[in-house]
């Protein structure tokens, strides 16, 4: 189980990180390009590159960083309700 979680929070760094790289650079790539905003695509870049870190912190030792892994597992709840409200 333990082994598993590491691949899913790899993944999901990998996520980020891509996310943090499409946001900060304003690619085409996204279905919203048309509404690039510097500003706010720099904050989503900055969200995404600290839970991107967070995540690969978190795979290192899933003991020592329990609180963190539930704080950031609300935060990206929170940011989902945000996002389909």
């Amino acid at each position: 189980m333990k082994y598993f979680l590491k691949i899913l929070l790899w993944i999901a760094s990998a996520f980020f990180f891509m996310e943090a790289l499409l946001h900060a650079f304003g690619l085409p790539i996204l279905e919203h390009d048309k509404i690039y905003l510097v500003t706010h695509d720099g904050y989503i870049a900055i969200f995404a590159l600290t839970y991107a870190i967070f995540f690969l912190l978190i795979s290192m030792d899933l003991k020592k960083y329990k609180t963190l892994f539930i704080l950031s597992m609300s935060g990206v709840f929170l940011a989902l309700l945000n996002a389909s409200w």
